[in-house]
Order: C-alpha cells, then structure tokens, then sequence
C-alpha cells in the first residue's frame, strides 16, 4: 500500500472514522489499563495538553521559527557547508530547515492526530474530545484521506525501459555506463535504477546519433555473451574469405 501513496497512519485513521459514525460508544472500557496503571489517562492527558491546552503557544512558536528561517533564506545566508575528507559537505541550510518544519507541521497535524484518536478510543476518552478542534482536525485528515484513496485508486506502475527503446547520444551517456562498443553495437549500465541493469544497444544510422535498445537483463554474463554474439556475427558478414575453389583464376594475360 505504500507504495501506492497509502501508509499505515493512513489505513488506520480510516478505521477510526469507521467506528466513530458507524460504532461510536462501542469499546465502554479502558483497554490501555494495566495491573492498575492507567497509561490511557497518561497518553491522552498528554496528547490533550498538546492537541487543545497549549495548541495556540505552539502555533505561535512554529510561525516564529517559519518567520526566521524565510528572513535568513532570503537575506542569502541559506547554506553554510563545510568539506569534510570523507568526500561530503556538512551545514546548515535554512530552506532544509523550512521543509522539514512543514513536514513536522504535517505530521502532527495527521499523524499525531490519528494517534491520539486512537488512544482517545482505546481509553474511552472519544466524548470528551473538544468539539471545536474535532471538527478542525478530522476534516483536514479527511480531505486528506480522500487525496490518498484518489492516488491508490489511479496508481500504475511500469518498466523505465522497454525493447525497442530509443535512446539519443545525450540520453546514453547520462542515464548509462559504456562498458564495451563492438561494430555499431554497445554494451551499457543503467546508472539510474536502484538494481544494475545492462543493455544491449544498436546505433542507428539516422541524421542524429541514436541507439535502439535491443536486448537487457541484470545478469551481465548474460549480455556479454549476447553482445559477443551479435557483435561478432555483424563482423563475420564483411570479412568472409572466399575458399580458394572459387577465387576467380588468374588470366594467363596477366
């Protein structure tokens, strides 16, 4: 599922909009109890306080830091990095910062939200929610299931590459490796998938230089000896030596 755009949290805060209209009232006790420690009360005291008690200080908070984080991306001090000898730049960078508070934002906003709905069920809490900030964040994580039901329900999935590809010198020699090049016919390395894949390509002779994707496979003894075969059997058709029975006889002339 999650590869179609739907993750866990997701599922299961359908679930939960499921028991809320359908079951509401359905689970009477506390299932988060036990041997007399009652960690439903804990988690949703703690999920209340951040959810409704002190929902405005945080919200100012975020702007603040939002606020500080554009100033100093657009006064141009966005990134300070630093070379380091294992090959890799190390800083700071206020346009990472921006994306991640925004994706921090979100998470609590469903997330954390869903969570704590479920705990608010699991202890028996549901009728105590506030109704203004349920009627706030429900909506916001429907409206938001709905985008994630519309992406399953359009998902697709096909190969990057296909037979009979065409591919200009440009795109070969950005998105593949040459590994060998044997009378019009080359053997590449995709350098763009997560799984090695190698080809066997054909060089057109067009106005432009072109190459048709003949053969591929992620064994790579597999199209080395492919490509040995094609490109030795292109070779044989132009070096053919004629048996001496049918070489023509030599004039007496000559």
């Amino acid at each position: 599922m999650k590869e179609k755009g739907a993750g866990i949290i997701d599922v299961l805060f359908l679930m939960e909009i499921i028991y809320l209209i359908y079951m509401p009232g359905l689970i009477q006790k506390n299932l988060l109890l036990w041997n007399g420690i009652n960690f439903g009360k804990a988690f949703y005291n703690i999920g209340r306080d951040f959810y409704f008690r002190y929902i405005g200080y945080e919200l100012a908070i975020c702007i603040l830091i939002l606020l500080i984080l554009i100033t100093i991306y657009y006064r141009k001090h966005n990134r300070r990095l630093h070379n380091y000898p294992d090959g890799f730049k190390r800083g700071h960078s206020a346009f990472v910062a921006i994306i991640r508070l925004l994706r921090l934002i979100w998470y609590f906003l469903h997330a954390g939200w869903t969570i704590f709905l479920l705990i608010a069920i699991f202890s028996g809490y549901e009728n105590t929610l506030y109704p203004f900030f349920n009627n706030l964040y429900n909506p916001l994580n429907i409206a938001y299931l709905i985008f994630v039901i519309i992406k399953v329900l359009s998902f697709t999935k096909e190969k990057m590459i296909h037979y009979g590809d065409i591919f200009s010198q440009k795109e070969l020699i950005t998105n593949f490796y040459i590994i060998d090049e044997k009378s019009d016919y080359i053997l590449v390395k995709n350098t763009f998938l997560e799984k090695p894949m190698f080809c066997l390509m054909l060089r057109l002779e067009t106005e432009t230089i072109q190459y048709e994707l003949l053969d591929y496979s992620e064994s790579f003894s597999e199209m080395v000896v492919e490509f040995d075969r094609r490109a030795n059997a292109s070779n044989k058709c132009f070096d053919v030596e004629i048996p001496e029975r049918e070489r023509p006889v030599k004039s007496i002339h000559e």
